[in-house]
């Protein structure tokens, strides 16, 4: 056998050698930005629900803005109280207009302060830190808690599938320095 020829060949065989291992690394930082597109649009989802539930003095509440960011069965739960309320979406957006139209809530303001999110394949948990005050300019909220917020990604669109939350009532929530 020629010696051109075998180094030919074994030229050849180290270029696509090569030409695989850069892909096979493409592939790898696809994943990444994948990751990183996928934590955005989570990113996204939530900070659409902190909008959706906070508002100003003399505006009224962006509750239609709430459901589209649930799945059709989607729940709010609010464990503040010895025993949860357990809200579907629209029940939830109903008793939440009630109690604006009868004045109990002139405006509010939800705000994220720490989070974190852990995404599995097509399922995400979210560990969101808040603070909420009737006026954006309290100096205090009148409550400090954490929400436990699922989602799902459905087609394109990262849905929250639940959203439970517990107020600070003096307990203490010694996992917020774990996240940090």
């Amino acid at each position: 056998m020629n010696t051109d020829f075998l180094i030919k060949i074994i030229s050849g065989i180290m270029i696509i050698s090569i030409l695989g291992a850069c892909d096979q690394n493409n592939h790898r930082e696809d994943i990444m930005t994948s990751t990183d597109m996928e934590q955005q649009a989570i990113e996204k989802t939530i900070e659409a629900l902190f909008n959706a539930i906070s508002f100003k003095l003399g505006e009224e509440p962006n509750m239609h803005k709430l459901k589209p960011l649930f799945i059709d069965h989607g729940i709010l739960i609010n464990y503040n109280d010895p025993e949860p309320l357990m809200l579907p979406v629209d029940d939830f957006i109903v008793h939440f207009n009630r109690q604006f139209s009868d004045g109990l809530i002139t405006q509010l303001e939800d705000r994220e302060i720490h989070s974190k999110t852990e995404i599995f394949g097509r399922i995400a948990h979210r560990v969101s830190y808040y603070e909420a005050r009737f006026d954006a300019g309290d100096a205090e909220p009148f409550a400090v808690g954490v929400n436990s917020i699922q989602l799902m990604k459905i087609g394109d669109e990262w849905k929250i599938t639940s959203m439970a939350w517990n107020d600070d009532r003096g307990e203490g929530f010694s996992n917020f320095a774990k996240l940090n």
